[in-house]
């Protein structure tokens, strides 16, 4: 999977709880997580961590605290 792609698959993922598409990409480029050291959703990307960040959103989507 290419990077273009995992990024449109993590804002897939957000965009319903996050409130549409242009929220989740508001959420991925500026939103720090403390569990990342307080890095970014795109930073996490960016450093080769998807499956983590996936891992992360399941979590959140399931009832989870950040």
């Amino acid at each position: 999977m290419t990077q273009a792609e995992e990024v449109g698959e993590i804002l897939r993922l957000v965009a319903g709880w996050a409130g549409g598409f242009d929220q989740a990409l508001t959420w991925y480029r500026g939103e720090p997580i403390p569990a990342f050291g307080e890095r970014t959703p795109e930073a996490v990307v960016k450093a080769g961590q998807v499956a983590a960040l996936r891992d992360y959103i399941a979590h959140l989507s399931s009832g989870g605290y950040a």
